[in-house]
């Protein structure tokens, strides 16, 4: 027997018929138990309709049965609980677009923006329909542009490593006289806490014009808290945008560094930003140039420019990969202290067991510097290896986010001893976006 239930008449279902996304159920099973939940939905009795539901596994077992478990869930506003299920049903059928433009859709209506977005693009990668492929467009076009004040904070625990980037050498020399350096200049950090925080405010000019400013805190407390990080960034800008085709920027920025609670940099810059969004790619051009003030150093003070292009190729509906390439150069009063830079980044977004998705990327970057250090007789080049890993347990949702394991393996090897060295570093956090 078939079940035909239409769209629930929640504030929700009408908005997604009034978007032309709704659609009729058929649900293939026991005809008993079709019977009932038919009658349920059209009385209202999304909790006794579930709870039939979840007690008939030949109705479940089906495609319509899922979709119509989703909408009754998010009918009880079991938002969080159904991601978690969608994200297990993807686990197992990673091609489904409709069940990632989904998770996009409750993403979106709890104003997560930042997971919404991801999903409405990983959907149109995919075998959407083309009524949900116009909903989708018009989802990202409105995150554009809708919401005024976000807020974005992440906390993470960062276990026993060398975060500090210590000296891997025993021995160096300075001034042609080799020095014996202390185990404590290798010695690992401890467990760290790191705490960030970003708010955003956007004022709307007219539909495609509008004015941002930002504000960003970045903490790191390690034990004896000689290392101690804390960094903290303003910007303001003019952003310039199509139905969320493109988005250009451009604006001052300005921010000031701590070490041990000592103020170490002052910075002042521009930021430049271009992204376009073209058939399952994204394309994004960054420039950052930006004076430099030490105040440790002041022979080290300069100007600083860094030019990046990043390509995002969305796959499927769970995958993307992407490239990154970026270039720069450092100047100041000492050409000891100035150099070119250049840097290459691969990575990719795939789905891994026990209901997980792992962000692999790889990155390689060399620097050479232009003249002689006074110190060491050599002009300096140092060449970086870097292994990132961000795993994600997608079945798991805390505080509307998932929390993840960052493993990072990084080498650094020099012409100079001093700026050799091997880094592990591992990671569990959380990010929420208000």
């Amino acid at each position: 027997m078939a079940l035909i239930c239409g769209a629930l008449s929640s504030n929700y279902a009408s908005a997604q018929a009034s978007d032309g996304a709704s659609q009729k159920i058929v649900l293939q099973g026991d005809g008993a138990a079709a019977a009932t939940i038919k009658i349920l939905v059209i009385n209202g009795k999304y909790i006794e309709a579930l709870e039939l539901l979840n007690s008939s596994p030949s109705l479940l077992q089906t495609s319509e049965g899922l979709r119509l478990k989703v909408q009754l869930m998010m009918e009880l506003g079991m938002d969080d609980d159904v991601i978690i299920l969608l994200e297990k049903h993807l686990a197992i059928h990673p091609d489904d677009a409709l069940a990632r433009f989904q998770i996009g859709e409750l993403h979106y209506r709890n104003k997560r923006d930042k997971e919404a977005k991801l999903a409405y693009r990983m959907a149109l990668s995919g075998n959407l329909d083309a009524l949900r492929v116009e909903m989708a467009n018009k989802r990202l076009a409105a995150i554009n542009r809708r919401r005024a004040v976000k807020y974005t904070t992440t906390i993470a625990i960062i276990p026993d490593s060398n975060y500090n980037s210590a000296t891997n050498e025993k021995y160096i020399d300075i001034f042609g006289l080799p020095f014996s350096l202390d185990d404590d200049a290798r010695k690992k950090s401890g467990v760290s806490l790191g705490l960030n925080g970003a708010a955003e405010f956007v004022k709307r000019i007219n539909n495609g014009t509008s004015l941002n400013f930002s504000g960003n805190y970045d903490y790191t407390d390690a034990p004896g808290h000689n290392t101690d990080l804390l960094r903290l960034d303003a910007y303001s800008g003019i952003e310039f945008s199509n139905d969320g085709e493109y988005l250009f920027s451009i604006g001052p920025e300005y921010w000031q560094s701590w070490i041990a609670g000592k103020i170490y940099e002052k910075s002042t810059g521009i930021k430049v930003s271009f992204d376009k969004f073209i058939k399952r790619t994204d394309w994004r051009l960054d420039y950052m140039g930006y004076y430099r003030k030490d105040l440790f150093s002041d022979y080290r003070s300069g100007w600083y420019n860094n030019f990046s292009i990043t390509r995002t190729k969305y796959s499927n509906n769970s995958s993307f990969h992407f490239y990154s390439v970026a270039f720069g150069n450092n100047n100041t009063d000492a050409d000891s202290e100035n150099y070119n830079q250049y840097g290459i980044s691969l990575g990719k977004l795939f789905n891994t067991p026990l209901n997980t998705t792992t962000l692999t990327q790889i990155s390689y970057n060399e620097r050479r510097f232009d003249a002689a250090s006074f110190a060491y007789g050599v002009a300096r080049n140092d060449k970086g290896t870097e292994l990132n890993m961000k795993i994600s347990k997608r079945d798991w949702l805390w505080f509307g986010s998932h929390p993840y394991i960052s493993l990072n393996f990084s080498n650094s090897e020099s012409n100079i001893n001093l700026y050799k060295y091997n880094r592990q570093r591992v990671e569990f956090g959380l990010t929420r976006e208000f």
